[in-house]
């Protein structure tokens, strides 16, 4: 601790008690040496502000106006060794908070609504804001070390992170925000710029936390350091400073920047590299070293476009995930702003491709405006109050560059996957041994890495050796036209296979079960073949093959395989002793369709397992994507909880843009696959010679539309049909509308026409009979299906347990409800297929009712998925016989079933925290009365949790805990929540634990949630009154 700062401590203490206690004097507070309570924040009345007033920028930063006198409150001002810390648990909270000085960072938010004279802002020039602001930059440069350094953790007095972001944060409270502002006290202001002073030179002369081989491997927290140096620099006046800084700048770019083009973050970080380093270089503003930062930059946009591949109609772009080091799934973004207000689209023509364009930003800002403080803004509240993030508000201050829709479109179309029919693109990542290939043949573009997991600098742990996070060798697959077709995921959570399950391992890889052998975890060496012959790295061609070939670094048992792209599309070959698993996840959207392939290589109807498949189709708009194998295979595919978010419009429910599927292709030695992209808008097409309806031949030729769907696929397109009269108009239309596409001739059409109107396709020829209406979600209902000539017939609606039940022809039939199956009507439709080649439609329904209890909805997880429920934030799936969510980063990992609505009943769930993450505070439980479904437990309603102590907490969102009581600390436990207007009654393990009074939230969803624990919930049961 300083002299100094202590010193100011007192200060500000006395100052303190001079305003807020009538008849102290400070000569009394000396002497007792007691701190003086300060005034605290008036609390701010949405009523009074106009959301009109605030500009583009600054909407981002008004709901924090709700939290400004909570961040400030939370200043400890009863006693005397937190003085001034910030304790509202508001940002970076934690049991070490009090020695870490980026919990001070939000002294820049108390800042900046003190000094911005703002017509939305209350305030502007409030002492009782300035004196906590002033309590909070004296606890802040109390951590200051005496060689001048902040601390981060308790062991890490001299942080690199610590003194970058303390330079950043203080610095922006200077420049940006107190000097436009009334100021404060003289000599805390005067303490401020010795500290970044000192700060400045700690962080420019040490080189062990900094400038050092271990400094090297987090690019961001240096690159923070030196963009608040470029600001500051000149305040400063020191010119051997400034010498050294640009000495700095020069080692910055030289030594923390890939070959490759990658920044260093352990290895590749994608999120830390777009959302911290961009956006921090993007406030660079020393003019003499603003190039080499540019070309850095620019570098590093050339990386990212093999990285980050745009959707084809420009909704999106999916990123390469598998490859991170630092953070798990960042997999789907709409838009990836290169800098705060997307600023670096103002100095590279690249960056505008992956940005906002200024007419969406636009429409969203007026929208905004319109909305109104409820609809805008009070929703985020509550979602910021664990979470005020002081980075929204220095990056108020960006100068601004969204690209128009037509400059985004061109940057879009001249990204290399876009513009180019094929290339390759070979580079290495130098310190942290990396190896990548990135070729495209036909649009057809592969992804893959080879390389140890991070470990640096040598002969050195990193600086957390059980993340763990990328995974190699295969990585991803897109297409011009189909966008992301294969994407392959690091690690659910930090550590190998063996910590995170094979199950959860969600990677383009070799799998060998018996082992545990993941291939994407391990360290390959790699060697290349161009056109057939070996070479040392791969030239950069357009055409030919170019072939992978990846093995065991350390030369132990595993899989050898090699990876071939050419103009035909991909290859890959598998040799691995024993039976393996070839494992493919498949990025698929809503509409796509599926198929088998048997062993003729004809489609057949999905099901989850194929016991004899050849491949499997892909239909996606009017292409097909082929996974052909070759020979028949036991294969499967099923949906994983991991879903590519879409941001929902103001006042709606969260949406998703597809699900990551699972194909798993069984080998054994030995396995070949390929995959390509083929032009096919009809993905199953009746290829037969002529067109025969329903058994009448028209002798018209079955042709080709041109777009792979023939004749009989466009006539087929609204089957089952209704009626006979339906189906011959609709024959009609497609007639023609093909007569008009010259496909067929008038007479041709005429004929088709005829052979239509001659069938009996539509006639009411079969029928579904239940024996009963009303049955119990899990039970069994039978019935009967009728009509003459039924080849076979598919029974399919939303209670039946699969989807679907198939049945070959007429006569009896039992259906299996699904056990997660709501309460209320289930519309079933029977799909028939004649021996006539007519099929037909009809449909009968059944009521799904409660139990004698009054249980609406049950789910034990027996099955392989947990499709009743949709993820909202966490990594959840199903594993023996439990849902698991084993993300223990963050609080709010949360997944509910729609639909499931609740008042008043009860809900009952077992539940046991697997791993705390080294927290007994942290927690699992369950949200009730949720206003919204995928409201966060800090925006509505209530959630009752329970800790591996035993402790059982009711939560009220925007109150915070409201009834706490014990239980065994013994787990798994049982919870039983019951709820009766505005009463609570918590049970574990059948005994009363505490009951809850409130009134506030009557109605909701439900949902299952955890707080920084890997858990296991199970036997989830939700009955109403």
């Amino acid at each position: 601790m300083t002299t100094l700062s202590s010193a100011r401590r007192a200060a500000i203490v006395l100052t303190a008690g001079a305003m807020a206690v009538t008849g102290l004097t400070a000569a009394t507070a000396a002497a007792d040496q007691t701190p003086a309570q300060l005034p605290a924040v008036a609390q701010f009345d949405p009523h009074s502000v106009r959301l009109t007033d605030f500009t583009g920028p600054e909407q981002t930063i008004a709901p924090y106006l709700a939290l400004v006198a909570h961040v400030a409150n939370g200043v400890v001002d009863d006693d005397p060794e937190l003085y001034g810390f910030i304790d509202c648990a508001c940002w970076r909270v934690g049991v070490d908070a009090p020695t870490n000085a980026r919990v001070q960072e939000n002294a820049l938010t108390m800042a900046y609504f003190y000094s911005m004279d703002r017509p939305w802002n209350p305030y502007y020039g409030d002492d009782a804001l300035r004196l906590r602001l002033e309590a909070a930059l004296t606890y802040w440069m109390s951590l200051q070390s005496p060689e001048g350094a902040f601390p981060e953790l308790p062991h890490d007095t001299r942080s690199r992170p610590g003194t970058a972001f303390s330079l950043d944060f203080l610095g922006r409270t200077l420049l940006d925000v107190l000097d436009q502002g009334p100021g404060i006290d003289p000599d805390v202001r005067a303490d401020v710029e010795q500290s970044i002073r000192r700060a400045a030179e700690w962080f420019l002369t040490d080189e062990t936390q900094v400038w050092s081989e271990y400094g090297e491997i987090f690019s961001n927290q240096v690159a923070a350091g030196l963009t608040a140096i470029s600001g500051l620099i000149h305040r400063l006046d020191d010119p051997e400073l400034t010498a050294l800084f640009r000495t700095r700048v020069d080692y910055l770019a030289e030594r923390m920047q890939s070959p490759a083009g990658h920044y260093y973050e352990e290895a590749v970080g994608h999120r830390y590299s777009v959302q911290v380093m961009s956006k921090d270089l993007g406030h660079w503003a020393d003019p003499e070293t603003q190039p080499v930062i540019d070309v850095m930059q620019e570098r590093y946009l050339d990386w990212l476009q093999y990285q980050a591949l745009p959707e084809p109609d420009g909704s999106g772009f999916f990123i390469n995930t598998a490859l991170d080091a630092r953070h798990s799934r960042w997999n789907y973004e709409e838009v990836m702003a290169i800098g705060a207000g997307h600023s670096w689209s103002a100095r590279l023509a690249a960056a505008r491709a992956f940005g906002d364009s200024a007419e969406n930003v636009a429409q969203a800002r007026d929208q905004w405006r319109a909305g109104g403080w409820a609809t805008s803004v009070a929703p985020v509240v509550e979602q910021r109050r664990t979470r005020v993030d002081p980075v929204l508000i220095r990056d108020v201050f960006a100068d601004e560059h969204y690209p128009t829709a037509a400059e985004k479109a061109a940057a879009t179309a001249a990204l290399r996957p876009m513009s180019e029919d094929g290339f390759t693109h070979h580079a290495t990542s130098g310190k942290v041994d990396l190896t990548f290939l990135h070729a495209q043949r036909g649009g057809l573009l592969v992804g893959m890495a080879w390389g140890p997991q991070p470990n640096f600098p040598p002969g050195r742990p990193s600086q957390r050796t059980d993340w763990d996070y990328p995974r190699h060798g295969r990585q991803y697959l897109w297409h011009q036209d189909t966008g992301m077709v294969i994407q392959s995921h690091n690690a659910v959570r930090a550590g190998g296979p063996s910590v995170t399950g094979i199950d959860d391992e969600l990677v383009w890889s070799t799998i060998v079960p018996g082992s545990g052998l993941v291939d994407a975890y391990l360290d390959h060496d790699v060697s290349f073949s161009q056109d057939g012959d070996h070479v040392a790295a791969p030239e950069d061609t357009a055409t030919g093959s170019v072939s992978a070939t990846s093995r065991r670094h350390d030369g132990g048992e595993g899989p050898v395989v090699t990876t071939t792209v050419d103009d035909d599309g991909l290859t890959v070959a598998v040799r691995s002793a024993g039976r393996f698993i070839e494992r493919l996840p498949l990025a698929l959207r809503h509409g796509d369709t599926m198929a088998w392939l048997d062993e003729d290589g004809v489609p057949q109807v999905t099901t989850t397992t194929a016991d004899e498949a050849t491949g499997l189709l892909i239909g996606r708009g009017a292409q097909a994507i082929e996974v052909r194998w070759d020979r028949p295979r036991q294969a499967t595919v099923r949906p994983t909880s991991v879903v590519f978010p879409q941001t929902p419009a103001l006042g709606t429910d969260p949406d998703v843009v597809g699900t990551l599927h699972l194909l798993d292709i069984t080998g054994v030695d030995e396995l070949t696959y390929r995959v390509g992209v083929v032009d096919d808008a009809c993905l199953n097409s009746d290829l037969s010679p002529t067109v025969v309806i329903g058994g009448i031949d028209s002798k018209v030729e079955n042709r080709d539309r041109g777009d792979g769907c023939t004749v009989l696929d466009l006539i087929a397109a609204g089957d089952p049909w209704p009626g006979h009269g339906t189906f011959v108009r609709h024959v009609d239309a497609v007639t023609r509308e093909l007569r008009s596409a010259d496909v067929l001739s008038a007479r041709e059409a005429a004929a088709v026409r005829a052979a239509a109107a001659a069938s009996a396709i539509g006639d009411d020829r079969a029928a579904i009979q239940l024996d009963a209406t009303e049955v119990l979600a899990g039970s069994v209902v039978t019935g009967t299906v009728s009509g003459d000539g039924i080849d076979w017939a598919r029974i399919a609606g939303p209670c039946v347990d699969g989807g679907q039940v198939e049945v070959p022809g007429a006569g009896s039939i039992e259906l299996l409800v699904a056990e997660t199956t709501l309460v209320g009507p289930c519309e079933l439709s029977l799909t028939t297929r004649f021996t006539d080649g007519g099929s037909e439609l009809d449909e009968a329904t059944v009521d799904i009712v409660p139990d004698a209890e009054g249980v609406v909805f049950r789910d034990s997880f027996s099955g392989d998925a947990a499709g009743a429920w949709q993820v909202f934030d966490g990594n959840w799936s199903i594993d023996t016989g439990a849902y698991v969510q084993t993300d223990a980063s963050l609080t709010g990992k949360r997944t509910g079933v729609r639909d499931l609505g609740f008042t008043d009943g009860f809900i009952e769930f077992d539940v046991e925290i697997v791993d705390a993450a080294g927290d007994p505070t942290n927690w699992a439980g369950v949200q009730l009365r949720t206003t919204r479904f995928g409201d966060n437990f800090t925006d509505s309603g209530y959630m009752v949790f329970m800790r591996q102590t035993g402790e059982v907490f009711v939560y009220k969102a925007g109150a915070g805990t409201i009834a706490r009581g014990d239980v065994p600390a013994s787990v798994p436990s049982r919870i039983r929540v019951e709820a009766q207007g505005p009463e609570l009654t918590i049970l574990a393990d059948g005994e009363h634990v505490v009951t809850a009074t409130d009134d506030e939230f009557t109605s909701g969803s439900v949902h299952l949630v955890t707080g920084r624990t890997h858990s296991r919930f199970d036997n989830v049961v939700v009955g109403q009154k």
